[in-house]
């Protein structure tokens, strides 16, 4: 192994770090890091010299693809090594310094590509709430991409983000030819994104660490269908009853209601746009429409179309 992928392994691992000792100091890190990386990328798409990729639309929302889809868009920035996206309109490797925009609904399945002696490691930022996320991929010693720690940001810039790029694929960007009215629209994204660091998200800061990663491993996976105590238990590498009862101790309740609390915060913002019920139902991680109206009014009082009619 190579002395520089040495150094990014060490780097990764510091970053990483959520113990108590250390937290939250790795976050200011990252934040820093985040802001970094995301300004060099938009100083090189001034100048001309950066590369900017979006699928196309084609078999959006498409359950029977091998991919995976979300409900929301998100964006990849390649910092090291490379990533090959397949999706339903073809596939294509994002390089280092390359930024791609994946419009909500349009599957994809990631592959690590890069040369064995290069490190890999990219920045993804996915929206949330009001605001984003962001966090660092980076492959594990099973040859899968993983992330560990989120960092949540507010600052109200969910509608922004993801009005852009929707108005992205609206146009259909065309990565040999952006013409002035996407590159408009890719630096105001990254603005969007970088202002967004300077309100960090700590109302869910906890000072058990291991109950601070099931909340962002939540977080990343809450969409699947299927995602689960079991699932979630076999990521942190705990048993499920261990796992089960000491994140009811710490924050007095359980991994499931938690985590249909976020799927419900999720769905409601849908609700109030064009998906179908069942659209949203499986887009927030339910396998079956009966049971998220179930859950849905456990936590709301209302009905899924209750709650859209009342939103109109």
């Amino acid at each position: 192994m190579s002395s520089q992928i040495e150094s990014i392994a060490d780097y990764l691992k510091e970053l990483n770090k959520s113990d108590i000792d250390s937290y939250p100091r790795p976050k200011t890190l990252r934040t820093q890091l985040y802001r970094e990386h995301l300004l060099s990328l938009k100083s090189r798409l001034g100048e001309g010299s950066a590369t900017v990729r979006m699928p196309t639309l084609k078999g959006r929302y498409d359950r029977a693809w091998p991919g995976h889809f979300h409900a929301n868009p998100e964006v990849f920035m390649q910092i090291s090594g490379a990533t090959n996206f397949l999706c339903p309109g073809g596939q294509f490797d994002l390089k280092a310094g390359e930024l791609c925009v994946m419009p909500s609904g349009v599957p994809h399945y990631e592959t690590d590509r890069s040369a064995p002696s290069e490190p890999y490691l990219t920045l993804i930022m996915m929206v949330w709430g009001s605001g984003v996320s962001l966090h660092f991929g980076f492959v594990n010693k099973e040859g899968q991409i993983f992330c560990k720690t989120f960092d949540r940001y507010s600052g109200e810039s969910r509608g922004p983000v993801t009005q852009l790029i929707e108005l992205l694929g609206a146009h259909g960007l065309n990565p040999d030819d952006y013409g002035e009215y996407c590159l408009h629209l890719i630096h105001a994204l990254l603005d969007r994104i970088i202002n967004s660091t300077e309100h960090p998200f700590d109302a869910e800061d906890d000072t058990n660490s291991l109950v601070h990663q099931c909340r962002h491993q939540i977080t990343m996976h809450q969409d699947e269908v299927g995602f689960n105590v079991q699932k979630l238990a076999t990521l942190l590498g705990y048993h499920p009853d261990y796992l089960s009862r000491l994140f009811q101790v710490e924050t007095g309740q359980t991994i499931i209601r938690h985590l249909n609390e976020q799927r419900i915060h999720r769905a409601k913002y849908h609700l109030t746009g064009p998906l179908t019920i069942n659209e949203v139902a499986w887009s927030c991680g339910f396998a079956h429409t009966s049971y998220f109206i179930k859950v849905f009014k456990e936590h709301t009082g209302m009905t899924p179309k209750e709650y859209r009619v009342s939103k109109a």
